[in-house]
């Protein structure tokens, strides 16, 4: 395996499988420490963001294959979030005989100030880990009214 992230003295390159060849400051590298569920070797991450408000992509940095969509919290669930706080769903894409789905149960928390993000898992929590989601609406929110 190569490793993806090659730094430099003002910029990091990494060369993703989705977006191509990506250049950010070390500043944009946000640390998971251990990683994902599942990814333990994935503890660099960059959030991309897309025309769509309420959509991000969770670039891994150590594994340029590995990228995750992202839906803000608060519009998957209807929540208020706080200001200043970012919270996401990792979204599942629809497949053959599969919806598109949010997993609501662990979402991911990034805190940019200390440049670190995390997921939790909810034990408390009514939402499940494959709560569907209208990807559509959210797509249309991103396109300008006529």
């Amino acid at each position: 395996m190569t490793a993806a992230l090659q730094l430099d003295s003002t910029a990091t390159t990494i060369a993703t499988r989705l977006f191509g060849t990506l250049e950010i400051t070390p500043d944009d590298v946000l640390r998971f420490a251990g990683g994902l569920p599942g990814f333990p070797q994935a503890e660099r991450f960059v959030v991309l963001t897309t025309p769509a408000p309420a959509l991000r992509w969770l670039q891994s940095a150590d594994l340029p294959e590995l990228a995750f969509l992202l839906v803000d919290y608060g519009t998957a669930t209807g929540t208020e979030i706080a200001a200043g706080e970012e919270a996401y769903a990792i979204v599942t894409l629809p497949g053959q005989d599969r919806q598109t789905t949010a997993n609501l149960r662990a979402p991911v928390l990034i805190d940019r100030a200390v440049g670190s993000g995390e997921q939790v898992i909810l034990t408390d929590s009514s939402h499940g880990t494959a709560e569907p989601l209208d990807l559509d609406a959210l797509l249309g929110a991103a396109e300008p009214a006529a």
